[in-house]
């Protein structure tokens, strides 16, 4: 039974964002390799710094449009993990071009 709920909020998280939520990364932009390899590191520890932010950002974004802010603070929490992990995973992979795309590029500073 664990491992069947487990799957399903798996599936669940995986599903719950459109493709227009991970477009390309911004570093895929820059000129050259050496462009992309700073770039891609640096996407990668800026999200990986700054990622644990997005608990106090999203429930902020939404109070100051008048969502519910408790809304706001349970994606600010599943983006604080997704980003953290995700610029972890930009960071240790920054040599090699490829694109792990983050949810709305990740945190915006």
């Amino acid at each position: 039974m664990k491992k069947l709920i487990t799957s399903l909020s798996i599936i669940l998280l995986l599903t719950s964002f459109s493709p227009a939520t991970f477009a390309a990364s911004p570093w895929t932009q820059k000129e050259g390799y050496d462009g992309k390899l700073v770039g891609k590191l640096m996407f990668g520890l800026r999200n990986l710094v700054f990622g644990w932010t997005e608990i106090f950002m999203a429930p902020a974004a939404a109070f100051d449009s008048g969502d519910n802010v408790m809304a706001g603070f349970g994606k600010g929490l599943l983006n604080m993990v997704i980003y953290t992990v995700g610029g972890a995973a930009n960071t240790v992979t920054f040599p090699i071009p490829f694109d792990i795309p983050l949810p709305n590029n990740g945190t915006q500073f």
